[in-house]
């Protein structure tokens, strides 16, 4: 799956243990209906990597994997990156010279949900 947004927030990298590390970035959905603040985990040391090429401000495409999990009886679902490309679908190693700063062009929403079916 590919998510296409601006970064909002790069977290630091955290240690859970001597053999996992991860590093969180918070992505702005964009082309989405409603506006959504997306964690998503860059794991170990090639995730890390290319979580450093990221800026705050700039639009990108991750490509994520969808994983969950259960713990105390209450599910966890997490996105976790694995490929992250510039807005003109260039891999970021080879970003030199675009302005990826720029921002994307919006999509129409393409929800079958209409405005008077939403239960709030």
């Amino acid at each position: 799956m590919q998510l296409r947004g601006k970064v909002v927030s790069i977290k630091e990298v955290q240690v859970i243990s001597d053999t996992f590390k991860k590093q969180e970035v918070i992505l702005k959905q964009e082309g989405v209906e409603y506006d959504a603040d997306v964690p998503i985990e860059f794991i170990q040391d090639k995730g890390i990597e290319l979580a450093k090429e990221l800026k705050v401000g700039s639009s990108y495409e991750i490509d994520i994997n969808i994983s969950g999990r259960e713990w105390n009886n209450r599910h966890f679902v997490s996105l976790k990156a694995w490929k992250v490309s510039g807005e003109h679908e260039a891999p970021l190693e080879s970003t030199e010279g675009l302005n990826i700063q720029q921002p994307y062009e919006s999509k129409p929403p393409t929800s079958s949900i209409k405005n008077n079916d939403l239960p709030f």
